[in-house]
C-alpha cells in the first residue's frame, strides 16, 4: 500500500471508532435517562441527564456526519483494493465487526463501567451539544412553522425501543409489557375508538312501563342505563339501579306518584374525537360513571363508561355476572373466528400487519373494503389473508373468518378501489358536464 492508501485506511479505522463512541453512548443516555438518573455518584453526570434532548439530537446528527464520511471513505477504498467476491466479502466482514463491536461494548459499559465511561466521555459530549446548538435551534424553529413538537415525534417509538430492550434484559412479564404498552398509546385514544355504538346502547323511554324498565336492569345485567324522551337523541338522564329499586319501592309502599326524573343523573355529553384522557378528566370531576357521545349534530353515536376507559388500560374486567365471550378464536393454526365488533387495528396487528384505516371495527374494515354491504359467504383477500363474512343479521355483520394463506394473493382490494375511483371520477365528470 502507498501513503495514500494508508491514510485512508486510518481514516476508515478512526471513523468507525467515532460511530462506535457515538452508538454507544447514545443508547446508554437512552437507558439512563429512563434508570440511571437515580445515581448521585456524581453531580456532573446527574447533569448530563437533566436534558437529554439536546444531547441525543447532537449525538444522531454527528453519527449522520460520520456514516457519510464513512460510506465515502469506504466507496474510495473499495474501488482501489476489492472487486468482485472480495468486494461482497469485505462488506459482509466489516457489518459483522461492527455490530460484535457495538454490541460487545455496549454490554460491558452496561454492566461495567457505566460510570467511568460517562466521567471521561462527559466533555465531549457536552462540547458536541455546544457545536451543534444552532443546527438543534435551527431545527426547532423548522418544526414550530410545521405546528410540531421535536420531542413528540419520535418519543413514544423512543420509549418503546427501550422497552423492548429492558424486556429482553431483564425478566418483565407479559402483562406488565402490555400495561406498558396500553399505558403509552393510551393518550392517542379518542371516544370514538372505544365507543359502545348507538345500536347496542341500552336504553328506556322516559314514558316506559315501570316494569319494561326493571326487565332491562335484570335482563342486561347493568347498573345504569340511559333514560330518553322519544329517541335516543333526546337522552335526559342515566337512571341507576339502586335509585330505581328506591324508586319502586316508595311508589308501591306508600303509594306516591313519583316523577322518574326526579331520580335521574345528568348526563355527561362529549365528541367523539375527544382524548379519552380528558373524557376520563371529565367523568371524575362530574363523578359519573358514563357519557353520552354526540356527533355535530346532536345525534347519538353511542356512550362510553368509566369501566370501557380502564379496560384500555389493564384488558378486559369481567365480573362474576359477565357471559365471557371471545372476540377472536382459533379453529386451527391458520384460521379464526373474529367478532365483528372486535376492533380491527388489533386483529390486525396479530398477523404484523400496521395499515391504518378510517374504521375501527372489524365490520367496518370489511364494509370499507368491499365497497358495499356483503351479503353471508362474501370473502376477499387482504395482504397473506382471506375474509369471510360468516353471519349477518339486522343489515348488519356479526361473525367472520380470517384464513391466514402462506403467500401474500393479488390484493383484490386495489382492484375495487382502483374501480371505485375511477367510477366516482366519471360521474364527477357526467355532474360537471
Amino acid at each position: 500500500m502507498d501513503g495514500d492508501s494508508i491514510r485512508l485506511l486510518i481514516g476508515i479505522i478512526l471513523t468507525v471508532a467515532a460511530v462506535l463512541w457515538i452508538t454507544v453512548t447514545e443508547k446508554l443516555l437512552k437507558n439512563g435517562w429512563s434508570s440511571k438518573s437515580e445515581q448521585e455518584e456524581k453531580k456532573a453526570q446527574k447533569k448530563l441527564f437533566e436534558k437529554p434532548e439536546d444531547r441525543l439530537a447532537s449525538l444522531s446528527f454527528i453519527k449522520m456526519l460520520m456514516l457519510i464520511v464513512l460510506g465515502s471513505l469506504q466507496t474510495i477504498f473499495l474501488e482501489r483494493f476489492a472487486e468482485g467476491f472480495l468486494l461482497w466479502f469485505y462488506l459482509v466482514i466489516c457489518a459483522m465487526v461492527y455490530w460484535l463491536t457495538a454490541e460487545g461494548l455496549l454490554k460491558m459499559v452496561a454492566t461495567t463501567n457505566y460510570n467511568k465511561w460517562f466521567s471521561r466521555s462527559r466533555w465531549l459530549v457536552n462540547l458536541l451539544v455546544m457545536i451543534c446548538k444552532p443546527i438543534n435551534r435551527l431545527k426547532e424553529k423548522s418544526l414550530q412553522i410545521m405546528n410540531l413538537s421535536s420531542s413528540d415525534i419520535d418519543q413514544d417509538n423512543e420509549i418503546l425501543s427501550l422497552l423492548d430492550s429492558i424486556r429482553v434484559e431483564s425478566d418483565l412479564s407479559d402483562q406488565e409489557y402490555q400495561l406498558i404498552q396500553s399505558a403509552i398509546h393510551f393518550k392517542d385514544l379518542e371516544a370514538n375508538d372505544i365507543l359502545t355504538p348507538r345500536v347496542d346502547v341500552i336504553a328506556a323511554e322516559l314514558q316506559a312501563d315501570h316494569d319494561e324498565i326493571e326487565d332491562l336492569f335484570y335482563e342486561h345485567g347493568y347498573s345504569r342505563i340511559l333514560i330518553y324522551d322519544d329517541t335516543i337523541d333526546h337522552v335526559v338522564g342515566v337512571l341507576h339501579q339502586k335509585d330505581f329499586i328506591q324508586f319502586m319501592k316508595k311508589a308501591y309502599l306508600y303509594n306516591k306518584n313519583i316523577s322518574l326524573t326526579s331520580i335521574l343523573k345528568p348526563t355527561v355529553v362529549a365528541p367523539p374525537n375527544m382524548k379519552i384522557a380528558v373524557l376520563l378528566k371529565m367523568l371524575q370531576e362530574k363523578k359519573t360513571h358514563m357519557a353520552v357521545i354526540t356527533d355535530e349534530y346532536g345525534i347519538t353515536s353511542g356512550i362510553v363508561t368509566l369501566e370501557d376507559i380502564v379496560e384500555e388500560l389493564v384488558g378486559e374486567i369481567w365480573d362474576e355476572h359477565d357471559e365471557i365471550e371471545e372476540e377472536m378464536i382459533a379453529l386451527d393454526n391458520q384460521t379464526y373466528r373474529v367478532l365483528a365488533h372486535a376492533n380491527i387495528d388489533k386483529v390486525l396487528r396479530l398477523f404484523d400487519i400496521e395499515d391504518e384505516f378510517t374504521s375501527n371495527t372489524v365490520s367496518g374494515f370489511v364494509i370499507e373494503a368491499m365497497g358495499k354491504m356483503p351479503a353471508e359467504g362474501d370473502s376477499f383477500f387482504y395482504h397473506q389473508l382471506k375474509i369471510t363474512v360468516l353471519k349477518l343479521g339486522f343489515h348488519r355483520i356479526h361473525e367472520v373468518l380470517i384464513e391466514c394463506t402462506e403467500e401474500e394473493q393479488e390484493d383484490d382490494l386495489l382492484i375495487d378501489d382502483f374501480v371505485r375511483s375511477f367510477e366516482i371520477e366519471a360521474n364527477e365528470k357526467e355532474i360537471l358536464f
